[in-house]
């Protein structure tokens, strides 16, 4: 709790008023602002949330999985390198998707669309 949180390891639940951050985190991460960590098992829940490895989901204005998501981002914008999963937002990105894009605009490495993409 309070207004930042640095740990190296998280498990359970963290919240924090502005920045959350860890280098791994098994549980559930809320930051008022930005949730981040290096490695996510759980569920990220912030403004911006950001994961360089991420298993689970990601809710928040802002998600960004920098390398690898297996799970859900559910937000406005969402961003991933590779995608296993489903991106719900307003934008989504994934530089390879393996599953469904749902929003205003969706982009992959196949094609770019509105309302509904997929990737295999």
């Amino acid at each position: 709790s309070g207004l930042a949180n640095f740990n190296f390891k998280q498990n359970g639940l963290s919240i924090v008023g502005l920045y959350n951050y860890a280098y791994k985190t098994n549980g559930l991460q809320i930051g008022g602002l930005v949730a981040y960590s290096m490695r996510t098992n759980g569920i990220q829940i912030g403004m911006s949330n950001q994961s360089l490895l991420h298993n689970g989901m990601q809710l928040g204005a802002y998600n960004y999985a920098k390398e690898h998501l297996s799970g859900v981002q559910f937000g406005g914008f969402n961003r991933a390198n590779h995608v296993n999963g489903i991106q719900i937002g307003v934008y989504n990105y994934a530089k390879f998707l393996k599953g469904i894009q749902i929003g205003l605009w969706n982009k992959n490495q196949s094609r770019s669309l509105p309302i509904f993409n997929w990737g295999k």
